[in-house]
């Protein structure tokens, strides 16, 4: 797996359990934050996103504008779900189809059963934390700032091949087209996070309440 960095704007944002927070938010909050995101078959599944954090420095971001009004603020190598799939944003053009959630579908209440063991970890003397790895099921330590990141040998690959599989049609789905993209003519901050089991999450357009869902993958 290429270690990418895939980010968005601090004022994107991001649909949790409680409301639309934005990145600078919930990276100000310091916390784990349960959101919405997607499982293999286009389903909405709640799952935790750890440790949402400023993720780099004077990063150059592009635009992505939708015929109805949607703009995505993101870095070049952040990957959208389309019709074809993820797609990294630098690749995106003119007349692809990006998956939007419906406004009107059921979201679930919490966290299923069987992905509690993935999303919950506990702590050590040392300052570490203790987490199930999502490929093998095998418990493995980390610091409490990389709690997100399995050392196993062969993970990251594993995981990338995984959970970069997503549905791409689902009645859950309804799809916007791109309008046009602009390449990147300036630099912010950017900020990221890593959602536990399904490894996406959804962002909001402040304007037209467009629900996209973006790939984090990367670390």
């Amino acid at each position: 797996m290429n270690k990418l960095n895939p980010c968005v704007t601090g004022s994107t944002r991001v649909w949790t359990v409680d409301g639309m927070k934005s990145f600078q938010e919930l990276a100000a909050a310091d916390d784990d934050v349960l959101v919405y995101c997607l499982d293999a078959d286009g389903n909405i599944k709640i799952s935790k996103m750890f440790h949402p954090r400023l993720s780099g420095y004077s990063i150059e971001v592009m635009k992505v504008y939708l015929t109805d009004g949607t703009e995505l603020n993101v870095t070049l190598n952040h990957m959208v779900l389309t019709r074809n799939g993820y797609v990294m944003a630098g690749d995106l053009v003119e007349g692809d189809e990006i998956v939007a959630i419906k406004k009107n579908v059921d979201l679930p209440t919490d966290v299923e059963e069987n992905d509690k063991r993935f999303t919950e970890y506990t702590g050590t003397k040392k300052g570490t934390v203790i987490k199930t790895c999502e490929v093998t099921g095998k418990e493995f330590e980390c610091v409490w700032d990389e709690r997100e990141v399995c050392t196993i040998d062969g993970y990251e690959a594993d995981l990338y091949n995984i959970k970069s599989q997503v549905s791409t049609k689902s009645p859950n789905y309804e799809y916007k087209t791109v309008e046009s993209v602009e390449l990147p003519e300036s630099r912010t901050n950017v900020y990221n996070g890593t959602v536990a089991i399904y490894h996406n999450y959804f962002t909001v357009d402040e304007k037209t309440n467009t629900i996209v869902n973006q790939l984090n993958c990367g670390e």
